[in-house]
């Protein structure tokens, strides 16, 4: 019965609870459940097809916060936009990605708020509630514009995509570089609470002077400028937020949930000044190679149930913090629903994010890091592609080769690999449908029979429904599976990592345990057309996901 098994995975889960409090959770990465961490990481941003992306950051403790605010292009994610927030304790920020590098632009994407919270350079939106005229940089564009400079001029990797047009989709990620613990600095990124200047921060542009230099030197008075790190303490997490996928025309909105991770600085000296900050514009942290990110990764396995034990915390010591960062994220496979009834017009896509390829891929040939396959072809605009299985299904059961409606017992069929069935980019978008959802240059559309299957409108016309007959057979809807880490190719094959330690709560292992999978988050945007009362309507399920560890 049961019973068994959910007295068994409790305990599992107990164990797994005691053995990180013995060991520490504090000196691991890992994925916090509850939404709440140092890291905040958002799967996809887009201003393409009327779309605009709106987000929000989101300060849930007492501190003062140092953050980064980074904005990556989908393909390779090279950097586009970074700037430094400041937030007060339990402040929120909200901006939004809108197209063009200039309002009416044609080209690239730009970044707008209306929020006062801290930034650096102060100036960056033209003053604190963006009513100035922004200020251009040393090649004509505005400052607060998303840039090519990062795939352009001697840091190209293709130079078949190397405009602005590339800026207009991606992802983000939000970063804590530390509390700010001088009461200077503090005073003036608190927000007043009274009188006229009531939601205004005291003085955000005596923060340019701190972020101006990086040097080490002990400051001779408290309020010393220049040497922010030396303000800093330890990032303590509380951070989260959200994005919206925004089309006014079309009537739709598409708000979507975040990944965060926890535990992921761990530095070996704790120390003023010993913190993941760097002035606004550095490229610096990344989120998996900066040192002082922890090398520890923790992640919670739900086990074989015919495998007593088998359920808890996986603890692995890596080599590097980007491998233990990408343990945390590694999947090996992709579970979610696809909608595309004509009917509604109905149109679903998948947005696939691997955040920490970047840092484990090179451009041109060569071998990249385990657990990705390839790197990003400087030649040809192919990406860096790695292979997937692929298990699909409609909502009768019925699959690829299989009669809709017959019942398939298991195990079920497994997935397949055919010629140019592969995730290349670092923010994918596969769509399920005659056409994409969100318009995305970054997309890879299903091939062959599972292509048609997820299209096909075959139905059977069924009795009413307060009849025992059969209904209306669902064809084109349905669910389907990506899966990663298998041995059906030798790009799958490179598609896992091996720690140099490993323990189940806190029980070490004779061998390493090895992490199967590639690391991904993201989710599945589908819409609904109702044409008779000239209404349309969005959703975003969040992806499911199964994991390999052995």
């Amino acid at each position: 019965m049961n019973t068994f098994k959910k007295k068994s995975l409790h305990a599992a889960v107990l164990a797994g609870l005691g053995a990180l409090g013995a060991a520490g959770t504090a000196n691991a990465v890992h994925i916090n459940p509850d939404g709440l961490g140092q890291v905040v990481i958002y799967p996809y941003y887009t201003v393409r097809g009327g779309n605009v992306t709106a987000m929000s950051i989101v300060n849930t403790t007492s501190l003062t916060k140092a953050v980064k605010v980074r904005f990556l292009e989908g393909k390779n994610s090279r950097e586009v936009l970074d700037f430094n927030l400041f937030l007060s304790p339990q402040d929120v920020w909200t901006g939004v990605v809108l197209t063009g590098t200039t309002p009416g632009g044609a080209d690239g994407a730009r970044l707008e708020t209306g929020d006062n919270s801290c930034v650096t350079p102060s100036d960056l939106f033209g003053g604190a509630a963006g009513v100035a005229t922004v200020r251009t940089d040393g090649l004509g564009l505005p400052i607060n514009a998303f840039k090519n400079y990062q795939y352009t001029g001697v840091a190209v990797d293709n130079a078949t995509m190397n405009t602005l047009d590339r800026t207009r989709e991606g992802y983000m990620e939000v970063l804590e570089m530390g509390i700010v613990t001088n009461t200077i600095i503090t005073g003036y990124i608190k927000h007043a609470t009274s009188g006229t200047t009531i939601g205004v921060p005291a003085n955000c542009a005596a923060l340019d002077a701190y972020d101006a230099d990086l040097g080490t030197p002990v400051p001779t008075t408290v309020g010393a400028v220049g040497k922010f790190p030396l303000h800093l303490a330890s990032p303590a997490g509380g951070l989260t937020g959200r994005a919206s996928i925004i089309n006014s025309a079309n009537g739709t909105n598409y708000t979507y949930d975040v990944t965060v991770f926890d535990g992921w600085w761990n530095p070996l000296v704790p120390a003023p000044g010993n913190v993941p900050y760097s002035a606004s514009g550095n490229t610096n942290p990344s989120i998996s190679i900066t040192t002082g990110i922890d090398t520890v990764s923790n992640v919670f396995v739900t086990g074989n149930p015919a495998i007593p034990n088998s359920a808890g915390v996986v603890r692995a010591q890596w080599n590097t913090s980007r491998e233990a960062v990408s343990a945390i994220l590694m999947r090996d496979s992709v579970i979610n629903e696809f909608v595309t009834d004509a009917g509604s017009v109905s149109k679903t896509d998948w947005v696939i994010t691997m955040p920490t390829k970047r840092d484990n891929i090179g451009v041109g040939v060569g071998t990249p890091n385990r657990p990705f396959s390839n790197n990003f072809a400087n030649a040809t605009p192919t990406g860096a592609c790695d292979a997937y299985s692929l298990a699909i299904f409609n909502r009768e059961e019925g699959t690829i080769g299989t009669t809709p409606g017959v019942i398939l017992p298991s195990p079920r069929p497994p997935g397949v690999i055919v010629p140019g069935q592969v995730l290349c980019w670092e923010a994918n978008v596969i769509e399920f449908g005659s056409s994409g959802l969100l318009s995305s240059n970054n997309n890879f559309r299903l091939q062959g029979a599972a292509d048609a299957f997820a299209v096909s409108g075959a139905t059977t016309t069924g009795a009413p429904f307060a009849t025992f007959s059969r209904r209306v057979l669902q064809g084109p809807n349905g669910w389907a599976s990506f899966g990663f880490g298998a041995t059906g190719t030798a790009s799958q094959s490179q598609q896992s990592m091996t720690p140099v330690t490993s323990s189940l709560n806190g029980v070490a292992d004779v061998l390493p345990r090895v992490h199967f999978g590639l690391p991904v988050i993201g989710a599945m945007f589908h819409n609904y057309t109702n044409t008779g009362v000239a209404s349309s309507y969005g959703g975003v399920i969040p992806h499911k996901f199964t994991r390999n560890i052995q």
